[in-house]
C-alpha cells in the first residue's frame, strides 16, 4: 500500500501496533498529545492518522474519553459495511433478480463469470 504523507507512516505504525497485541480490543490508545511527542509530530498528524485507524474499522473514538481499538477485528467491520451495502442493493432493486455465474479453482477462488439482473 503505497500512501504519502507522514500521517500515513504512522497510521501504518499504529495498525502494525494493534495487530501484533500491543493494543487489545477495548485498550485505549495514548492521548494525542502523547502520541504526537511518540512520533514526533504534530496533533494535526497524529488526527489524521487516527482517523484513518477509524475508517479501517481498527479503533472508535468516545468523546471526552479517548480513542479505543475495536473489540472486533478489521474483517468483521468491513463485512458487516459489505452487508450493510448489500441490505440498501436488496430494497432498491425489489422487483429484480440477479443471475450471477461463478467458477470456482481450487488454488485461485472464485471467478465472477457474469451477471444479468432481470425483472420479475
Amino acid at each position: 500500500m503505497s500512501r504519502s504523507g507522514y500521517y500515513h507512516l504512522v497510521a501504518e505504525d499504529l495498525i502494525s501496533r494493534i495487530e501484533d497485541g500491543e493494543f487489545t480490543p477495548g485498550d485505549p490508545l495514548p492521548k494525542q498529545i502523547e502520541l504526537a511527542a511518540s512520533y514526533q509530530t504534530s496533533r494535526l498528524t497524529i488526527q489524521k492518522a487516527i482517523q484513518i485507524l477509524i475508517t479501517e474499522g481498527y479503533v472508535y473514538v468516545k468523546k471526552g474519553n479517548g480513542t479505543f481499538v475495536k473489540t472486533e477485528n478489521k474483517q468483521s467491520s468491513i463485512m458487516q459495511s459489505n452487508i450493510n451495502e448489500c441490505i440498501g442493493l436488496t430494497a432498491k432493486f425489489k422487483g429484480y433478480i440477479l443471475y450471477t455465474s461463478v467458477a470456482a479453482d481450487e488454488l485461485d477462488g472464485v471467478y465472477l463469470l457474469g451477471t444479468q439482473l432481470s425483472k420479475i
